[in-house]
């Protein structure tokens, strides 16, 4: 009996010593995008297959670190991944489609798209800044997206041309496309 009480003993020993300190936390971040939406004087979304006058399909560009990505219209998101299994892929400049929370869960808004240049690693501090280039207009837009971590907490600010939005996200209003 006194050897199965210090084996016993021994063993509680041996886990108490081996397992995770009261400081080890897991934090499982959702990866980042710079998210652009495009929307008329009046709020309707230029990237909508319903809305007249409407971008779909525009050569956008974006330019990060000298090298230009132009956006690609035939990327989509298939599945919605919210867990750790789940690490950030960088998959460069596309049109996403806009989705909405349900009752079921995440839908996606048939027709309705944004573009998205990412992804990033939210657990690590980032400071991404790209130039985002319209056809048919001079110059660039400037969208500097800042996440910072600290104490296992993610904080995510983006601006456009030194503008800080709310979200994570930026809305840039133009005129309806004419050919």
């Amino acid at each position: 009996m006194k050897k199965f009480i210090s084996l016993v003993a021994s063993i509680v020993a041996l886990v108490m010593g081996i397992s995770c300190s009261s400081d080890d936390i897991l934090v499982d971040y959702d990866p980042i995008e710079i998210k652009i939406n495009l929307v008329d004087k009046d709020g309707n979304n230029l990237l909508s297959e319903k809305t007249e006058g409407n971008w779909l399909g525009q050569p956008f560009s974006v330019e990060y670190k000298n090298e230009t990505y132009t956006a690609d219209w035939s990327v989509l998101k298939n599945t919605i991944h919210e867990s750790r299994e789940y690490l950030h892929h960088f998959y460069g400049f596309a049109a996403m489609p806009q989705e909405e929370w349900t009752d079921h869960g995440w839908i996606k808004k048939k027709g309705e798209f944004y573009l998205s240049f990412g992804e990033f690693d939210r657990g690590t501090d980032q400071n991404i800044k790209i130039k985002f280039m319209i056809p048919g207009r001079e110059g660039a837009d400037e969208i500097e997206l800042t996440n910072e971590v600290k104490n296992s907490k993610s904080k995510t600010t983006i601006s456009l041309n030194g503008k800080e939005f709310k979200g994570e996200d930026v809305t840039i209003v133009l005129p309806e496309f004419e050919e």
